[in-house]
């Protein structure tokens, strides 16, 4: 199945018109700042996501191994995660592992989004921290995945211990 030019615009329309609130601080959020960006720029995250999904590439990955696809832009990851869901196959929770650097205060958070019958899974690598910089890529995600309706209860958060494990590179017991 692919996505087309006029499925993404009917997705962008859905997401403009489904602004998610922000009252209350997410429990994946409780060690960043994402869910304070969220609420400071969530307009300017939807144009991000917008452009994204306009120019990114579904084919701008990096294959881990069969079925794991490993991101370099965020639209190619937005749109595989439309894929997913396009074939209503999203297994939840979506995965947020935090790996922080040895500066605690940064570091990178990587989400996993995995189809539900074919066991596919969608990997993006966003930063947090990086002296003001780092969020925001992770905000954006955040603000994606709550504007396609997974919501906060939705998301796992994970340390980098079950970073492998949840790749499929590992078995981890739970």
């Amino acid at each position: 199945m692919m996505l087309s030019e006029e499925l993404i615009e009917e997705y962008i329309e859905f997401m403009k018109t489904n602004k998610p609130s922000l009252e209350k601080k997410p429990e994946h959020n409780k060690y960043d700042n994402i869910f304070e960006i969220r609420q400071e720029r969530q307009d300017s995250l939807m144009y991000k996501i917008e452009d994204e999904l306009r120019r990114g590439d579904i084919d701008d990955y990096f294959p881990i191994k069969e079925g794991i696809y490993y991101y370099r832009s965020l639209g190619g990851f937005f749109k595989r995660v439309l894929l997913f869901m396009t074939d209503k196959g999203i297994d939840l929770p979506v995965l947020k592992i935090v790996c922080p650097h040895l500066e605690w205060n940064i570091g990178a958070i990587y989400y996993i989004v995995r189809h539900d019958k074919t066991r596919e899974r969608a990997v993006y690598r966003g930063t947090y921290g990086y002296r003001g910089t780092g969020c925001h890529e992770s905000a954006c995600i955040e603000e994606f995945l709550h504007r396609i309706k997974i919501t906060p209860s939705c998301i796992k958060l994970l340390d980098a211990d079950r970073l492998l494990g949840a790749l499929g590179l590992f078995e981890v017991e739970e």
